[in-house]
């Protein structure tokens, strides 16, 4: 999976906040942009059948934003645009939430083949204020990307952090980074954090140090939790190192450099 990017194109995603606030946002290749030609349909609300006839599907994305645009349903919109891409898929549960659309009508329509479509499925549910094992049962989230939209929706029914562990996993590095933006989200303690999302991957000791940071721990409790490395999270968030997280953090607590360099190496 390439980088997660922290900006949105089409902003829609209730998951894009700074990286103080811990979310994991959706990356940028599912959320590609619309299509001139289906821009210039949208701008003139020239009908879906009249602007497929014209300008072809395409990547899916414009015809499904000019059917938000027109309040077409969901099923004469699939008719036309069908789900040529995996951004296609995300943008058709966006139609759904749009027209108030439920999970099970969402997934019947959009189907869930995708990491996109798992991310497009969650914010329905999220939308919807679908409980976490509804969203769990049609969402599925068995992807790195479907994860992190996981702990979203666990964040946004206020899930414990173990019932989120238990429905969404921690098996992939931006899993385990969501999972600490959630444990993060609900003010549990670094340690508590650390026994749910594990520090085995550099993701994962990224987001330890974003909730250490949010916690106010010492520089040298952070690095006793998070470790310490080289390896760069690139799955999900910004693209990070754990050595250099731990000297963001360090820097943040207003240590002097020396100090930074003697806990981060």
């Amino acid at each position: 999976m390439t980088n997660f990017d922290l900006s949105i194109t089409d902003g829609s995603n209730p998951r894009d906040m700074t990286t103080s606030d811990m979310s994991t946002p959706s990356p940028v290749e599912c959320n590609l942009p619309i299509e001139g030609c289906f821009q210039t349909c949208i701008t003139n609300k020239t009908s879906v059948s009249s602007c497929v006839g014209t300008c072809g599907v395409g990547n899916g994305v414009g015809c499904y934003a000019l059917c938000e645009v027109l309040g077409t349903s969901l099923s004469t919109c699939k008719s036309y645009c069908g789900i040529p891409t995996a951004p296609a898929e995300r943008a058709c549960y966006k139609l759904a939430t749009t027209l108030g659309d439920s999970v099970s009508t969402a997934r019947s329509y959009c189907g869930l083949t995708s990491a996109c479509g798992e991310d497009g499925c969650s914010l329905d549910c999220i939308a919807r204020k679908d409980s976490l094992s509804t969203c769990k049962s049609y969402c599925e989230f068995k992807t790195g990307l479907g994860q992190a939209a996981c702990y979203a929706v666990a964040s946004s029914s206020s899930d414990s952090t173990s019932t989120a562990v238990s429905y969404c996993s921690t098996t992939t590095a931006c899993g385990q980074r969501a999972c600490y933006g959630h444990c993060g989200k609900r003010g549990d303690s670094t340690s508590t954090c650390k026994s749910y999302c594990t520090t085995s991957t550099a993701c994962a000791q990224i987001g330890c140090y974003d909730v250490c940071l949010k916690n106010g721990d010492s520089i040298s409790t952070c690095t006793s939790y998070c470790g310490n490395g080289d390896v760069v999270c690139s799955e999900c968030g910004t693209t990070e190192t754990p050595r250099n997280a731990c000297y963001r953090v360090c820097a943040a607590r207003g240590n002097s450099t020396s100090t930074c360099k003697s806990y981060c190496g």
